[in-house]
């Protein structure tokens, strides 16, 4: 929380005692800037830096223990206290004063700034319409979905709350600002579906690399494989990185996707 309204710390204890009165208790006060309590007899008061410590120094211990999905949700929300909770004063300061020293300069790079983002995008969707064998579905710059012909016939379309098409099943390419990654999901939709087809995933749990360990309510991930990491000289070069996207890309349709879409083809019930 941000800042403390009247009694809302009061309000949560009591709600804590009530339903867990037997539990020994620590009650902690979590602001971006770790200011004191109401209560400060009860409250301990803590700063979302402690916070980062923390979750750092705990990834470091068992990150080789951990999923890769895991570990990357872990990663995003770090990243995500350092640029919109925590921030650093010292650096702020600095960028402000070279922002207003060379502020025409800065703002005319920014506006003709490449968006690599978009331009990664752009090249996934591209390539996706080249393909006769695969299907966009509905996409955005940081999410490019898809499926196959072939899945695309033999499973229902009775998804529900995801995609315009209600498939249930798709691949996913996750577009960072730091990596490019392919996962295969599935959504949201009818039941006996959605168990059969991770049924097939958990009988053949070699192939189907970096899958969630159970089914989920909505979205259950049975595949998830990183193509490329980006670094600099990316920057520098966005041809170079239109090139290894490319190669990395068409490698996995070529093998990992045609393997993943063999084993659900031939195991997966004719539609109905």
């Amino acid at each position: 929380m941000e800042q403390e309204s009247e009694h809302q710390l009061k309000k949560y204890q009591d709600i804590v005692e009530n339903e867990y009165p037997d539990y020994q208790k620590l009650f902690i006060y979590l602001t971006p800037f770790g200011d004191d309590a109401s209560n400060t007899d009860i409250w301990v008061s803590m700063n979302y830096r402690q916070i980062i410590v923390m979750i750092e120094s705990a990834l470091a211990l068992k990150q080789n223990m951990m999923e890769p999905s895991v570990k990357y949700f872990i990663e995003q929300y770090i990243d995500t206290l350092r640029r919109y909770i925590v921030g650093d004063n010292e650096i702020e300061k600095i960028c402000q004063e070279i922002y207003f020293k060379h502020k025409c300069a800065l703002d005319l790079i920014f506006e003709y700034k490449p968006d690599i983002q978009s331009n990664i995008a752009g090249t996934l969707r591209e390539m996706i319409e080249a393909d006769e064998e695969l299907i966009l579905d509905d996409s955005n710059k940081g999410l490019i979905r898809f499926t196959t012909k072939g899945l695309d016939e033999k499973l229902p379309n009775e998804g529900s709350g995801w995609t315009s098409s209600g498939r249930i099943l798709l691949f996913v390419f996750q577009n960072t600002i730091k990596r490019l990654r392919i996962k295969l999901v599935i959504g949201p939709g009818e039941a006996d579906v959605r168990s059969n087809l991770y049924d097939i995933v958990s009988n053949n749990s070699s192939l189907f690399r970096g899958r969630n360990k159970k089914l989920t309510s909505a979205y259950t991930t049975i595949y998830l494989k990183n193509i490329l990491d980006y670094n600099d000289s990316y920057e520098r070069d966005q041809e170079k990185l239109r090139k290894d996207i490319r190669f990395k890309v068409d490698k996995f349709f070529n093998n990992e996707l045609k393997e993943l879409e063999s084993v659900l083809l031939n195991k997966h019930p004719i539609r109905l």
